[in-house]
């Protein structure tokens, strides 16, 4: 009599066990519509931003640090064009051409990379939520993300 009922309850706990133990995928890393904390180490030398990039496919990029560059402000198109503004000054257009090393072009870069989705690394979990780890030409970065999977910061090196 104790087989019979002892049979069902450890099937039924096992079952329970397993259900429980199944691992849940994470989240797709997503960049929202909002400005985007980064920080870009390149060449020894580490700068500040903050970026948002557009369902069009562009990007501003708007530097907070070093002290040189605040206030700066990129505009960059998946066309090529750019702009660049401080303050009142501005100028933008088609002739307008910034270095590929220059930290709003790494961080277009990197934007329009993760934008893409073809990421197969999975993320590693954190205690806000994922990390994201990938590289876009030379430079790695580290894409943080919340539960849900919406980018919060961005770094790059």
């Amino acid at each position: 009599m104790t087989k019979r009922i002892f049979l069902p309850l450890s099937l039924t706990a096992a079952a329970v066990l397993i259900s429980g133990c199944a691992a849940v995928s994470p989240p797709s890393l997503s960049l929202g519509e909002a400005e985007l904390p980064c920080t870009v180490n390149t060449d020894g030398a580490e700068c500040e931003c903050t970026a948002l990039y557009l369902p069009d496919g562009s990007c501003r990029v708007a530097f907070t640090s070093p002290e040189v560059i605040s206030g700066l402000t990129a505009e960059l198109s998946p066309s090529g064009s750019a702009g660049l503004s401080f303050g009142s000054l501005s100028c933008s257009g088609g002739s307008i051409s910034l270095p590929p090393s220059s930290p709003a072009v790494i961080v277009y870069d990197v934007l329009r990379d993760i934008s893409a989705g073809d990421k197969k690394d999975k993320p590693e979990k954190s205690d806000d939520g994922y990390i994201f780890s990938g590289s876009c030409g030379e430079h790695g970065y580290k894409a943080f993300a919340d539960k849900e999977g919406k980018m919060t910061r961005l770094e790059i090196s």
